[in-house]
């Protein structure tokens, strides 16, 4: 089974699980709030291909409001392995943080536990997930980018 590692230091604040999220093909999605106090630079959770770096204008509400993934500044990630399998990796910047780094571009090869950007304090991290992944974390966990298992893929 092929592990996947936390994006971000921080505090796992919200597990949902929906296949009808919007995101096809997305089944879970994991939340990590990082407080002004956390490490603000984050890590590849798998190793693989960035087939694609999209960035999203937006408010500056508070990060750890589920609300903030979808309307707060956000820059996606997509990664996809060598087996053909997807994630999505969202950095959302909050009220204080204002400022999202990424320091990869679509095409290149990238290896679990890479740092690929930062997020300046107090912001969000939210991984999504096909449902063939097995979570590794729950809710109120505290993680940390790079070394903590946020899960294992159930099959290959």
């Amino acid at each position: 089974m092929t592990v996947l590692v936390c994006p971000s230091d921080g505090k796992v604040v919200d597990i949902a699980y929906d296949k009808n999220n919007g995101l096809q093909g997305y089944a879970q999605r994991v939340s990590i709030f990082l407080s002004p106090f956390d490490v603000h630079v984050n890590w590849i959770p798998m190793s693989g291909v960035i087939k694609e770096v999209k960035y999203s204008p937006g408010e500056f509400n508070f990060a750890f409001l589920p609300k903030s993934s979808e309307l707060n500044e956000r820059n996606d990630l997509l990664i996809t392995d060598k087996n053909d399998r997807t994630i999505l990796v969202r950095q959302i910047a909050g009220t204080v943080a204002r400022r999202i780094c990424c320091w990869v571009t679509q095409g290149e090869s990238v290896r679990a536990c890479q740092k690929y950007g930062m997020i300046r304090f107090g912001s969000r991290v939210d991984v999504f997930l096909p449902s063939d992944v097995s979570l590794h974390v729950g809710v109120g966990q505290r993680v940390y980018g790079g070394r903590t298992i946020l899960g294992r893929w159930k099959w290959h």
